[in-house]
């Protein structure tokens, strides 16, 4: 979990819900991924435009990459350990390959891109891409080449994507909806309205229960929709302001960071109740689960 504010990122021990260390990198870190394929942490520098790669172990840097003057959110495609991070200043994904540490590719997309996901079934990556362009770019995988480019709501937060459906699902900060995409087809399946809350932002996936967790910035809460026919099912409290979501399969955890009440919440996606409030300092922003 990334903490914005104070430059550096802390891990969680998620079985007890307590901050075990924290490493401290730079002023305003902002994304955070993580490749259970290589055992690699990668840390978004917002102030110097570089990606920090740890061993997710030891917690050492092993390398630091450029990638741009505003690095923002990455995602990493496990089946080609590629990694994509968005980069607000240039509209590109800047490409790393995480076996090398090298940059190996940028890739324009639209205006200030924020969201990234990927899907390692179909080999795609997504971007959502703000305002004016307020849009999704779909990348192959395997040429990093424009597949397509989807409208979506005004200004599209994080890109949540299910694996096991093909669906991608992108929150409309300025619209308060969520655009499902279906991955397959390339296009929009539907768009959420009823019971998403107020300047909706993070989004996570579980595939294994089919759920999709909406952290709504301006409501402080999580709208939870039900994969199967794309509804709300509940909506839960939570922290001040919460901006992104990280998921455990495994587990059924679900953790949001709260940036406005120094919070990260813990879900238990079986009851849709939070279980645990971890406090943590420096306006946490970005999260990421080794399961």
């Amino acid at each position: 979990m990334t903490q914005q504010s104070i430059g550096s990122f802390s891990v969680i021990d998620g079985e007890t819900a307590t901050v075990v260390s924290t490493v401290p990198v730079s002023a305003s870190v902002r994304g955070i991924s993580y490749n259970p394929n290589v055992n690699k942490l990668y840390v978004l520098n917002y102030t110097n435009g570089l990606t920090h790669i740890y061993d997710a172990t030891a917690l050492m840097e092993l390398a630091s990459v450029s990638t741009g003057p505003l690095p923002f959110l990455a995602a990493v495609n496990t089946a080609t350990d590629l990694v994509y991070v968005s980069e607000g200043v240039s509209s590109q994904l800047f490409v790393i390959d995480g076996l090398s540490n090298n940059l190996v590719r940028t890739v324009s997309v639209g205006s200030f891109p924020g969201g990234v996901g990927a899907d390692p079934v179909l080999n795609q990556v997504y971007s959502s891409n703000g305002s004016p362009s307020n849009s999704l770019s779909i990348l192959n995988g395997v040429t990093n080449t424009l597949l397509a480019t989807l409208p979506m709501g005004l200004d599209p937060g994080a890109v949540g994507v299910n694996p096991r459906t093909g669906l991608v699902y992108v929150p409309g900060f300025r619209s308060n909806n969520v655009t499902v995409v279906d991955g397959k087809t390339n296009a929009v399946l539907a768009t959420i309205t009823a019971g998403i809350g107020a300047n909706p932002l993070g989004c996570g996936v579980n595939p294994v229960t089919n759920r999709i967790y909406v952290a709504n910035y301006g409501s402080a809460t999580v709208s939870v929709i039900r994969g199967a026919d794309q509804t709300v099912i509940a909506s839960i409290p939570v922290g001040t302001n919460p901006r992104n979501i990280a998921v455990n399969p495994l587990t059924n955890r679900i953790y949001v960071t709260n940036s406005s009440a120094n919070t990260v919440s813990v879900i238990d996606g079986n009851s849709n109740q939070v279980i645990a409030t971890i406090p943590v300092p420096g306006t946490p922003y970005d999260i990421a689960v080794n399961p």
